[in-house]
């Protein structure tokens, strides 16, 4: 198998100048699409701003990102796209939206246009960035205190690999970093400030069951160490101030970093945990189960789990337990919200790990429905493919405070501005 660093190279290096020629001369097809039917959106200088949603459509026809203004409640941009997007997340301080398209083996990014200035917030017109990142799979996107990694799972040509990014590195055209890895595999990669652990193949073993630490050294990493802890199917991430968690086929993987030292542990759960939910701000973490019917709290001081019941004992329409679809930890960390395959969003008190109530949002195609946080407001927001909506959803009464009518169905979409300090 080839390494992917090389062959990436040979992708990403000639496309990039191949753009960055385009735009000097002014013939680059993103820059010309960027203004086609486009509203005027003059530079504006604000001391607040509710943001904006970067939304997409699942047209392969015609692929779309569409940027709707909270301020104006209108759109603010129609950018023509070449793919469409399996996932649209915020970048690591929101500024951009980041379109990953993992058919086609490319992510492109939005900029949003609403970023802090000194001590005001400026909102210029959106744009897509002539950026792009190739690499085999683009599929795991994980953000924590500023930084973001994408995963790439690799080809039968191409080996596994992560990139590094910030807002700031994304302002400036590139990535942070770029790691290739020795084998592919399905993995995921978890940023800590000078560091990324990432899920590791080694040459030779053909079931995944290992984390690696790479140092961040400028613009390309250094190998530190393989933990020694097993982790066998490792699948999903989060990360608090000290700890990151990994799920597991028997429990959860918790490596604790105390400035340049990391040591490793698991922590023992009955069933594969596949997905793990972190805040800075909690000192805990979420673990989902194979399935999405069961979640654990996982405590990495106490080193213990017990069984969170997320749902109340909601059932859906044939009398089985609802499952999770999506989930998202509001700004504070207060509140972790998930939303169930009935349509129903239920809110968790993170203090206590209790039930505080739930709330119907969506009737139909509940499975094409996606949820997201607006950072600045706190507010949920949740697609509704069928009604051709977006329902802003308050978590200070759980009541639907706004639905945003669209004349298009969302397919995936996030939130970008500025959060609330």
């Amino acid at each position: 198998m080839l390494n992917s660093k090389v062959k990436k190279a040979a992708i990403r290096l000639p496309l990039l100048t191949a753009m960055m020629i385009l735009a000097a001369c002014g013939n680059d097809s993103n820059n010309n699409d960027n203004t086609a039917n486009q509203p005027d959106v003059p530079h504006q200088e604000n001391n607040t701003t509710l943001g904006r949603l970067v939304i997409t459509n699942s047209d392969s026809a015609n692929p779309m990102a569409y940027v709707y203004d909270l301020d104006d409640q209108k759109l603010a941009s129609e950018l023509p796209l070449k793919s469409v997007p399996n996932a649209v997340y915020s970048s690591p301080d929101h500024r951009y939206a980041v379109l990953i398209a993992r058919a086609d083996n490319i992510t492109k990014f939005v900029d949003g246009g609403i970023y802090q200035h000194d001590d005001h917030i400026d909102k210029d017109k959106p744009a897509l960035l002539p950026l792009a990142l190739t690499g085999p799979t683009p599929n795991h996107y994980r953000s924590f205190n500023g930084q973001a990694a994408i995963f790439y799972d690799g080809s039968d040509s191409l080996t596994s690999s992560f990139d590094l990014l910030t807002d700031n590195s994304l302002k400036s055209g590139k990535v942070v970093a770029y790691q290739p890895l020795p084998q592919k595999h399905h993995g995921v990669a978890e940023p800590r400030g000078n560091y990324v652990l990432s899920s590791y193949l080694a040459a030779g073993e053909t079931t995944l069951s290992k984390l690696a630490l790479y140092e961040l050294h400028n613009d390309h990493f250094h190998f530190e160490k393989q933990f020694a802890t097993d982790c066998s199917k490792l699948h999903g991430a989060g990360s608090n101030q000290d700890y990151s968690a990994f799920g597991c086929e028997d429990g959860v993987l918790v490596v604790q970093q105390k400035n340049n030292e990391f040591a490793d542990y698991k922590i023992p759960v009955n069933v594969r945990i596949t997905t793990i939910a972190g805040h800075s701000k909690l000192k805990q973490f979420v673990a989902f189960a194979t399935g999405n019917l069961q979640a654990f709290v996982i405590d990495p001081v106490a080193k213990t789990s017990r069984e969170l019941d997320w749902s109340a004992g909601i059932k859906d329409a044939e009398g089985k337990p609802v499952a999770r679809l999506q989930h998202v930890m509001d700004q504070t960390g207060q509140h972790l919200v998930i939303m169930d395959n009935t349509g129903n969003l239920h809110v968790i008190e993170t203090a206590t790990w209790t039930h505080k109530a739930s709330i119907k949002v969506l009737d139909k195609d509940v499975s094409l429905g996606k949820i997201s946080l607006n950072a600045s407001t706190n507010d949920i927001l949740v697609s509704d493919a069928t009604a051709k909506a977006i329902h802003v959803v308050s978590l200070r009464d759980l009541k639907i405070s706004q639905k945003i009518t669209l004349d298009f169905a969302p397919a995936n979409f996030a939130w970008v501005g500025v959060k609330k300090a």
